[in-house]
C-alpha cells in the first residue's frame, strides 16, 4: 500500500552532501530565519539544490513541484530530491543586500531565457563577447504588495553579473583572492564599497 504522506526531512549522510549544503548556506540563503530546509538532489557530483525554505511545508511544497527546464536537471536528480534539514543558518557578518555587481571577462553556465526585442531583429545567431555594444539587467520584484521594476547598466564587457553582497562573497572574492592574493581581494572589496 502506497503512502501519501509528505517527505520528511533528512540529515546529510556524507562530506559532500555537507560540503554543497554549507556552500549553499554560508553566503546565499535568502531567507532571515536561523534554521533552513534544503530540497536538494542527492545525485553526484553536482547535488543540486532546487530550493531553500524556512519552514518543512514550503519544502514539502517545492519538492512536490516540477524543476524549472532552465536548470537542466537530469531525470536522475529530479528523481533524487530529499529535504534536508534543519540545518542552522551561519551567523553573517554583513547585510546581504541587492547590489548588482559585474565581472568583467569571466564565464558561467547557467543559462537564461532570451527576450527578443518586439518586431524581431534577431540575428541568426547570439552574440561573440567582443561584438557585445550594451549590457542591461533588468529586474522586477514585490514590496509591501506594490511591483517596481529597474534597470541598471553594465559595462558592455561584463561577462558576470553578481546581484546580492552574498554573491558576491561566494563566487567573485574568493577567486580573486586565489589568484591575486588578500591585497588584491581587500581593494576590490573597498572599490566595491563591500568592507568588512
Amino acid at each position: 500500500m502506497a503512502s501519501d504522506a509528505a517527505p520528511q526531512p533528512i540529515l546529510p549522510s556524507t562530506v559532500n552532501e555537507w560540503l554543497r549544503i554549507a556552500h549553499a548556506l554560508r553566503w546565499g540563503a535568502h531567507v532571515a530565519g536561523r534554521s533552513v530546509y534544503i530540497v536538494m538532489s542527492n545525485v553526484p557530483p553536482l547535488y543540486q539544490i532546487q530550493g531553500v525554505t524556512e519552514k518543512l511545508a514550503d519544502a514539502q511544497t517545492l519538492i512536490a513541484s516540477e524543476v524549472s527546464r532552465l536548470a537542466r536537471w537530469t531525470r536522475e536528480e529530479i528523481a533524487n530530491r530529499k529535504i534536508y534539514g534543519p540545518i542552522a543558518v551561519p551567523e553573517a557578518w554583513f547585510d546581504d543586500v541587492f547590489v548588482p555587481t559585474g565581472k568583467a571577462w569571466y564565464t558561467g553556465t547557467h543559462l537564461g531565457e532570451e527576450i527578443v526585442p518586439p518586431g524581431g531583429g534577431r540575428p541568426p545567431e547570439a552574440p561573440a563577447p567582443n561584438e557585445i555594444t550594451k549590457l542591461q539587467l533588468r529586474v522586477e520584484w514585490v514590496h509591501d504588495r506594490r511591483a517596481y521594476a529597474s534597470a541598471w547598466d553594465f559595462s558592455p564587457d561584463t561577462m558576470a553579473i553578481f546581484l546580492t553582497r552574498g554573491a558576491a562573497e561566494m563566487f567573485l572574492y574568493p577567486h580573486d583572492e586565489a589568484f591575486f592574493g588578500y591585497a588584491h581581494e581587500d581593494a576590490l572589496r573597498e572599490r566595491n564599497g563591500q568592507t568588512r
